[in-house]
């Protein structure tokens, strides 16, 4: 069975490479958010394996949209990575306290994500 990931990121160009690298590697179904809002209307109607969450985005955040996402009984279980460019040490550390399967920096590697990704939630 194909794996369902929901990118949620203001960044077309992110968002672009992302669904690229997922869509192209491991033959992944990738849906994607350009804000929280959507997002978390995206993730509630397709119930994805995995939210990949940009952290600075305008009007609802991915603090925020991971608070709701984890709030509610229908979503509370899904994985979410946060991925941002904010790498300064107390930054990663807050987000990690919130509880997301994992906190990757941008930019990243399009060739390598997949298998972090794979590896991070232990797909084969």
């Amino acid at each position: 069975m194909r794996k369902k990931v929901v990118i949620v990121d203001d960044e077309n160009d992110i968002r672009e490479i992302l669904r690229n690298a997922l869509e192209l590697t491991k033959d992944w179904i990738v849906l994607e958010a350009a804000n929280g809002e959507a997002g978390l209307e995206l993730v509630r109607q397709e119930m994805p394996d995995v939210v990949l969450l940009d952290v600075m985005m305008p009007r609802m955040d991915g603090r925020e949209v991971f608070r709701v996402l984890r709030q509610d009984v229908k979503t509370s279980e899904i994985p979410v990575i946060f991925i941002t460019a904010s790498l300064q040490k107390q930054d990663v550390r807050a987000l990690e306290a919130m509880g997301p399967l994992a906190v990757l920096a941008k930019p990243f590697d399009p060739l390598e994500i997949a298998d972090k990704i794979s590896e991070l939630l232990g797909w084969k």
